[in-house]
């Protein structure tokens, strides 16, 4: 049994990031993720020699606070300027775009993000699956509102509850404290799948930049993964992933036709691939949103201190998802 101020469900960006703040002011925390580690899909998966980011790709800095962490961050080696703007492969021609601001990825991987923002101290219970958040019957205990369920019998109090998780999963797992609008606002956010391909290689691909965004009905992203790290000693590596109107119209696909696919792809691109070892494939359910939420964070309408945060609740980028969980912290110290 764990009795906490807040218990953070979901341990991506947002997740951390709130977790972060509320540590800070002195809030007692849980952070719970059905995943064997934290980051969500700021994912790197061990490949070979290598590590391969196969979820979020690259990252930008706007807002002040986030400038600052990311200087910080450089200052330390955790993350570099990756790029300053990629191509554009159309009608199987890669075209050139001019500079803009600076895109960062972590050296290390991009699952390293995730571990600088997490605060001394939180505790992170990982491989558990939240089943249910229920209000308290009776009493409350210590302050406590809600009941966290987990698949594994664990259970948590807590005062308030935040939920980094993607609307489709957070209807189930909420749904005994959300309310007719909170069900409605959202339903209106809608995710769209990737699936994803990368591995070692043996020959570069014929790419004269780091990465090259695609407009093409299979393919979305090609990234020269190995350029993230440096270094002569580094493996090549690629990681492709497929358009999200494909990804969607072959959810269901296996592995193994996905990959058929993805190669015969980037053959006809003229960027055939030389595997060293073989590739592997991952789908991603809720890769990013097409539709968000245009707000900071989600508030119940009829649970007080029942709050959801992401980066679909404004745009889906890497900030968006930290800044989320910042201003949900900000409303809970």
């Amino acid at each position: 049994m764990h009795i906490v101020d807040v218990a953070i469900i979901g341990a991506g960006l947002a997740g951390v990031a709130a977790a972060g703040d509320l540590i800070a002011v002195g809030k007692s925390v849980l952070l719970i993720d059905k995943s064997r580690g934290i980051g969500g899909r700021m994912a790197t998966r061990r490949h070979g020699e290598t590590r391969i980011d196969h979820g979020a790709q690259f990252f930008t800095a706007r807002t002040e606070r986030f400038q600052k962490l990311i200087e910080q961050l450089r200052m330390q080696g955790v993350i570099k300027v990756w790029s300053h703007g990629f191509p554009l492969l159309l009608d199987g021609v890669v075209v050139p775009r001019p500079d803009g601001h600076p895109r960062y990825a972590c050296t290390s991987g991009m699952s390293e993000l995730a571990k600088a923002l997490l605060p001394a101290g939180v505790e992170v219970l990982t491989s558990t699956q939240v089943t249910a958040v229920v209000p308290i019957q009776g009493d409350a205990v210590d302050g406590a509102r809600y009941e966290v369920l987990c698949g594994d019998s664990t259970v948590c109090l807590a005062r308030d509850v935040v939920l980094n998780l993607p609307p489709v999963q957070l209807l189930q797992v909420a749904k005994a404290v959300l309310g007719d609008a909170d069900v409605a606002a959202l339903s209106a956010v809608t995710m769209e799948p990737c699936w994803a391909m990368g591995g070692c290689l043996s020959q570069d691909i014929p790419l004269d930049a780091v990465a090259v965004e695609c407009q093409h009905p299979i393919l979305g992203w090609i990234s020269r993964n190995h350029t993230r790290r440096g270094g002569a000693s580094e493996p090549l590596s690629i990681m492709v992933h497929a358009s999200g109107a494909w990804s969607a119209e072959h959810l269901e696909d296996e592995p193994q036709d996905v990959r058929a696919v993805l190669e015969s792809a980037m053959s006809d691109i003229g960027m055939p691939l030389s595997w060293d070892g073989g590739p592997f494939v991952h789908r991603w359910r809720y890769a990013k949103p097409a539709a968000s939420l245009n707000a900071d964070y989600f508030a119940s309408t009829v649970s007080a201190g029942i709050y959801a945060v992401g980066d679909w609740c404004q745009g889906g980028r890497v900030e968006g998802a930290i800044c989320s969980g910042w201003s949900v912290a900000g409303i809970l110290v």
